[in-house]
């Protein structure tokens, strides 16, 4: 099944993310697959388009985040979020572009942390006092028009 879907920028095209480990793009004219992202070893819960349209980013139950190259469907770079725990894979359940700073990206996983990764694999973390068993499934960055930051 298909985890999540966003749409291009121009609009004429849709990336898709699965539980079949990979990512799609589907001309929406044509409704045809014009590429396809391989290289996550479980599902892909999420995939976005960069601001700059040349590169893709995906989440996946492996643990990681990945960096695709748009023209050539290459992996670019892979990262595992510093998570806060020490189990080896947890799932990377969404990835949020940064809307004011567009090399960076907000990561969710299966643990009270929340990671701001970049383009190059650096991370902070942020994590959230929680008892019993969390799970941060999503969050939305906020901009702040007086002051230019995002929180």
């Amino acid at each position: 099944g298909v985890t999540c879907i966003t749409f291009s920028r121009d609009g004429s095209q849709l990336l898709s993310a699965s539980f079949d480990q990979t990512i799609r793009i589907h001309g929406l004219k044509s409704g045809k697959t014009l590429k396809e992202f391989r290289g996550h070893s479980s599902f892909v819960n999420e995939a976005q388009f960069t601001a700059d349209g040349h590169t893709i980013i995906s989440a996946s139950s492996d643990g990681t985040v990945k960096v695709w190259s748009l023209k050539s469907t290459e992996n670019m770079n892979t990262f595992k979020p510093a998570l806060g725990s020490s189990a080896s894979e947890i799932t990377v359940n969404s990835i949020h572009l940064l809307p004011r700073n567009t090399e960076q990206f907000v990561v969710c996983n299966r643990t009270n942390t929340v990671s701001i990764m970049n383009m190059q694999g650096r991370s902070s973390s942020l994590s959230a006092p929680v008892r019993g068993r969390a799970e941060t499934l999503c969050a939305a960055p906020c901009p702040l028009e007086e002051s230019g930051s995002t929180v």
